[in-house]
């Protein structure tokens, strides 16, 4: 095993070759690339105790690292507090290190709608990125910080300029990484979200259908990932209104989420919420609210009650049977005048349910 041979197999695309290359890993980058990828096929709690090893050795790069495990976990607090202890140990030193803490930081607070927050990292982590030499490290921190900057964009809802900015990562990513490339999955989920908030529905399809392709091809047809586009693409018909449609990518994300993250998971109280407010559009109210129920506690406590999904998810039951969830019914009105400045009721004409992102 050798890291110069895993990276062979990195750039031909190959992820799972990349993993048995790296199988035995005992030196820091070697433990670090290992929970990469790791967490790139889906295999979330792998990567979480690779690197766990790998802190033991070059601990600001690990918990950088972790943080991205656990956001794609959606354990969004953990992370924050894993990337902000790198970002606070990393100050100073390694400047691909402290840049790789600062954007994990700045995408952390996206998860947590904390724009301002993350809008200051990124200030902080742009000249860091753009010190660093051309290679693999400072490539994938380039396409980082291009993802971010667009998602920042996205959440403000200047979505022409986040457009630009995901076709530029995308670009980016083909570029240097391989049109197959994980990368480039990502940055195609990201430009979907940009069309589905503007509007522009029949761009966001073909998107996250290549992008679906991708990840199949990548990690095969369990890969996490799968869920959380083909519940991108159930948000995308239900913006739409093709709620037929809507509910059979929310449903499917909702099963594949059940077996790879497990039932009470944050992702499946998610897939719930956007299911339910499907639901609500198809006139099923009783189901819509059961699973609204179930999700919300979950919701509350893994993001707080200021947290968007938080919101859309109280504002479906207020327009609904609000005896069903009493808390509900009493803060529907003002749910629904702050759910204005939410990016996802941002498109939603007011007749509909508030599709959770």
């Amino acid at each position: 095993m050798t890291l110069a041979a895993a990276l062979a197999r990195r750039a031909a695309c190959d992820y799972r070759g990349e993993r048995s290359e790296l199988r035995g890993a005992e030196r820091a980058e070697e433990l670090l690339e290992l929970g990469r990828v790791l967490e790139e096929l889906g295999e979330y709690e792998d990567a979480e105790r690779v690197l766990e090893r790998a802190a033991a050795l070059a601990r600001p790069h690990a918990l950088a690292r972790l943080a991205v495990v656990l956001r794609a976990m959606r354990r969004s607090v953990e992370a924050e507090a894993a990337a902000r202890e790198a970002a606070e140990l990393a100050a100073g030193g390694a400047v691909e290190v402290e840049a790789d803490a600062l954007l994990e930081l700045a995408l952390s607070h996206l998860d947590l709608d904390r724009r301002d927050d993350a809008a200051r990292e990124l200030a902080q982590a742009r000249p860091l990125v753009a010190s660093i030499p051309q290679g693999l490290a400072g490539d994938r921190l380039r396409f980082t910080l291009r993802c971010a900057d667009g998602t920042l964009a996205r959440d403000r809802g200047a979505y022409a300029d986040a457009e630009r900015m995901f076709t530029d990562a995308l670009a980016f990513a083909e570029r240097q990484f391989g049109a197959e490339s994980i990368e480039a999955a990502s940055a195609l989920n990201g430009l979907g979200m940009v069309y589905k908030f503007w509007g522009r529905f029949d761009d966001g399809t073909p998107v996250y259908v290549r992008a679906v392709s991708i990840v199949e091809r990548a990690g095969g047809e369990e890969h996490p990932d799968l869920a959380s586009l083909y519940h991108n693409l159930g948000g995308l018909e239900h913006a739409r209104g093709d709620y037929a449609a809507a509910e059979r990518h929310a449903r499917r994300s909702l099963e594949l989420r059940a077996r790879t993250a497990g039932a009470g998971s944050v992702g499946v109280a998610e897939d719930e919420a956007a299911l339910a407010s499907i639901l609500h559009g198809l006139g099923r109210d009783e189901e819509a609210e059961e699973l609204l129920r179930r999700a919300l506690p979950i919701l509350e406590d893994a993001l707080g009650q200021d947290h968007h999904e938080v919101g859309a998810a109280l504002n479906n039951l207020g327009r609904g049977r609000g005896d069903l969830y009493p808390r509900a019914a009493t803060q529907a009105a003002a749910l629904r005048q702050r759910a204005s400045e939410r990016r996802d009721d941002a498109e939603q004409p007011r007749r509909r349910p508030t599709p959770p992102r």
